[in-house]
């Protein structure tokens, strides 16, 4: 999965860096997390999981759903890549709300924090791609190993 994480010149590509304006940050884009390496002993029924920060504006009296997307990749190198099958989901403004706001040091616009559960669920045959928020699933994907075992 691609996250942003804090730039660390030592680590990140200059052309990674770009400032969030929630919070005055310099933050370096799609920096790869891989749930489920190449060798690892896949188990039936184990699940990975990761969270999922997106920061949102959403308001008091905000309504209707938020649309998200989460990119979900595969690679079967033995070294797979350092950065960078989308799955959409949504979520009702009437939780998203009820997150903690901070206001932005260079903008003055209140945001939110949002995370978002993802789980792989790991199968005989597939693995089930979960999205979750506050207890509900928002987006399940199935995908079909690429190798036998």
């Amino acid at each position: 999965m691609a996250f942003s994480h804090p730039y660390d010149p030592k680590k990140h590509l200059i052309e990674d860096c770009y400032l969030d304006t929630s919070d005055g940050s310099y933050q370096a884009k799609d920096q790869m997390e891989w749930l489920l390496k190449r060798g690892e002993e896949v188990e039936e029924g184990k699940i990975l999981d990761t969270a999922c920060v997106v920061t949102v504006q959403v308001g008091f009296w905000d309504s209707g759903m938020r649309l998200f997307q989460q990119q979900l990749y595969y690679n079967d190198e033995a070294k797979p890549p350092t950065r960078k099958t989308n799955v959409n989901f949504g979520a009702n403004c009437d939780k998203l709300w009820m997150e903690r706001s901070f206001k932005s040091p260079l903008t003055k616009i209140k945001h939110r924090n949002a995370v978002f559960q993802l789980f792989i669920i790991l199968g005989n045959a597939a693995l089930d791609f979960v999205v979750m928020y506050k207890d509900d699933v928002l987006a399940h994907v199935e995908a079909e190993y690429a190798e036998q075992f």
